[in-house]
Order: structure tokens, then C-alpha cells, then sequence
């Protein structure tokens, strides 16, 4: 789950770039860029925890065995892992 983070992060730095052009992008608040990384990373944490619920629940799965303690951990794994590559993502925010 820990890639989970990296790759939402990737993801959300990626749609960013894709729905404006590099001199709005240049001049977006870095808090408010890094805010959104973190926030959009652990947003997918959490529906991938919703999803793994549903799944459990409509078919009859044991995607969360652990229960409570499994989804807890999953969801810091991905915060874990969006903390680590926030930073690199903002140095090629600041190369823009």
C-alpha cells in the first residue's frame, strides 16, 4: 500500500499538469499544491478501503481479514507513502 502512495501522488501531480498549462501551474501556492497531493493520495487510500468493504460485503470476499486493524494499517501504508514522494514531486514543481 505504500505504492499506492507513491502512485496516487504521481497521479495527482500528472492531472494537475494536465488541466492547466505550466505558467498557471507556476504560479499556484507550492501549500496549496502540496495540500492537494496529500489530500487527493489519502482520498484514494480511502476509496480503495470503501471498495475492499463493498467487495467484502456484496460477494462474499475477505479482501479485509484483518478487519478494522487491516484497513488502518492499509490507510497509513498509503500516507506513508504520499509523505515520502510529496517532496520529489515538489522539486519538479519548483523546476517548472
Amino acid at each position: 500500500h505504500v505504492w499506492s502512495g507513491f502512485i496516487s501522488v504521481s497521479v495527482a501531480y500528472r492531472l494537475l499538469i494536465s488541466f492547466n498549462r505550466n505558467d498557471i501551474v507556476k504560479r499556484i501556492n507550492k501549500n496549496f499544491i502540496v495540500v492537494y497531493l496529500f489530500v487527493f493520495a489519502i482520498s484514494i487510500a480511502g476509496l480503495w478501503e470503501i471498495a475492499e468493504f463493498s467487495m467484502d460485503n456484496l460477494f462474499g470476499l475477505h479482501t479485509q481479514a484483518g478487519g478494522l486493524t487491516d484497513t488502518m494499517i492499509d490507510m497509513i501504508d498509503g500516507l506513508i507513502g504520499a509523505v515520502i514522494m510529496i517532496p520529489f514531486t515538489m522539486k519538479k514543481v519548483k523546476k517548472m
